[in-house]
């Protein structure tokens, strides 16, 4: 009977490695493959009008040409002293890394548009668009009105520019990543050469160097409404900057923070970071209760927008005062397949059909739990089945009448008796007295 469980236990083991090894892969691919440097060039104080456009030009890592995204998610861990409570604080963030960003990488509207002036959570965004493998909130809006504010351009259509002097992050169809400063006309003259764009607010990291002092003498304040700008640059919170590397491969870093500022870090702090990570370009996004990381629908940071977030919470509820949750946005970014977001009116429903080679992570998972689920089942209904049968034999032999627990090697008492002794008996049987009257009755045969 055991042996028979040996394929059960062996196809187990086998899912759960084919299992792990696909997750692997979806979270780190192909990171021995950045081989090659970019091309890198500048493009400094060109006058218009009253703002200066200024910016930098990088070659995108191309990577290998393939339908699925090729990135890293990392779980981080920082302690940062507090000044406010004299101690030490672990912040935890998140690392994201993307090596092939010209087809997998794209600013997306909030999903009733920003013309609507709608404002919904990252991942219901994300949700919509039924194709982002790993999203974000981008762009700063209005909380109040939720107007999206700063320049968008979401898969080459132009969403809205702006006056506004704020950086911007864009990758054109050059296969170029653009960050810095822009003149009001350059989204509108140029918004067939972007593919996607988006304003922050503060330069974080310019040439590989740390660029968020001379920034926040240049940015326009009135974006953001923590106050000023020099108390929104050194404000704890949770933040979240988007920029590249010097291979070119595109780079989001988040760190969570909390509610009442006591907790995160201040935009000095992130450019270090960010610098420590091998970025040398990079913006600020909207941070604070608007930062949200959705890795497979499923939120992965710890938001910190206050209890009036939350849909269906109880006002009544003791401990309200302690619940987070996630903040309804504008723009978000998003890591997808090789396909067109928003190809036509007619296709945006459209269902991504799955890559013949492979499946999703959360299908994969699904499958595997399944099968090992059913497997578990039938192990288990084999041993009770086992028990069953161990327990009625025992009841049976217990109930078994004595003479057939005879061994059946036990001799006949009477086939054993001497042949003399058993004449002699019958001799002197009284039964010998008595005459049998044999009765033979003939038999009849049917055919």
């Amino acid at each position: 009977m055991l042996w028979s469980l040996l394929p059960i236990v062996f196809f187990i083991c086998f899912s759960s490695a084919i299992n792990n090894s696909y997750v692997d892969i979806a979270s780190r691919p192909y990171y021995f493959q950045d081989t090659h440097g970019p091309i890198l060039k500048k493009s400094l104080g060109r006058s218009a009008g009253n703002i200066q456009e200024d910016y930098i030009v990088h070659k995108i890592h191309s990577g290998n040409s393939t339908k699925r995204p090729k990135y890293d998610f990392y779980e981080l861990g920082k302690d940062f002293t507090t000044k406010k409570h004299d101690g030490v604080d672990l912040v935890n963030g998140k690392y994201i890394r993307l090596h092939n960003p010209l087809k997998h990488f794209s600013i997306l509207e909030p999903a009733n548009t920003c013309k609507n002036k709608t404002a919904h959570t990252v991942k219901e965004t994300a949700t919509k668009a039924k194709k982002c493998i790993v999203a974000t909130n981008a762009g700063f809006f209005n909380v109040h009105t939720h107007e999206c504010l700063g320049n968008v351009i979401s898969n080459s259509q132009l969403v809205q520019s702006t006056t506004n002097r704020n950086a911007n992050f864009g990758i054109t169809k050059k296969g170029n990543y653009y960050v810095g400063y822009m003149t009001p006309e350059t989204p509108k003259a140029n918004q067939d050469e972007f593919v996607n764009l988006v304003s922050g607010v503060i330069w974080l990291i310019r040439d590989g160097k740390n660029y968020v002092k001379e920034s926040e003498k240049l940015e326009f304040e009135g974006t953001q409404a923590s106050g000023s700008i020099n108390y929104f640059v050194n404000l704890r919170s949770s933040r979240i900057g988007l920029g590249h590397d010097a291979e070119g491969r595109l780079v989001i870093v988040q760190f969570d923070g909390d509610g009442n500022h006591d907790k995160g870090l201040n935009l000095h702090e992130l450019a270090e970071l960010m610098i420590g990570m091998g970025v040398i370009n990079a913006i600020n996004l909207d941070g604070g209760g608007s930062t949200t990381v959705v890795h497979h629908n499923y939120v992965a940071n710890a938001v910190s927008d206050g209890a009036d977030s939350c849909p269906h919470l109880p006002s009544d509820l003791l401990f309200r005062e302690m619940i987070r949750c996630e903040r309804k946005v504008t723009t978000i970014t998003c890591i997808h397949n090789d396909v067109d977001l928003d190809d036509s009116k007619n296709n945006q429903n459209k269902e991504l059909l799955p890559d013949c080679k492979t499946v999703d992570e959360k299908t994969t998972r699904f499958i595997v739990l399944g099968a090992s689920g059913v497997l578990v089942f039938l192990l288990l209904l084999i041993i009770v089945l086992m028990v069953m049968s161990i327990v009625i034999c025992c009841r049976n032999e217990k109930d078994k009448p004595f003479y057939d627990s005879l061994d059946e090697s036990d001799e006949d008492p009477i086939e054993s008796m001497p042949m003399q002794e058993f004449m002699n008996d019958e001799q002197s049987s009284p039964a010998n007295d008595v005459e049998l009257e044999v009765i033979v009755t003939p038999s009849t045969s049917t055919q």
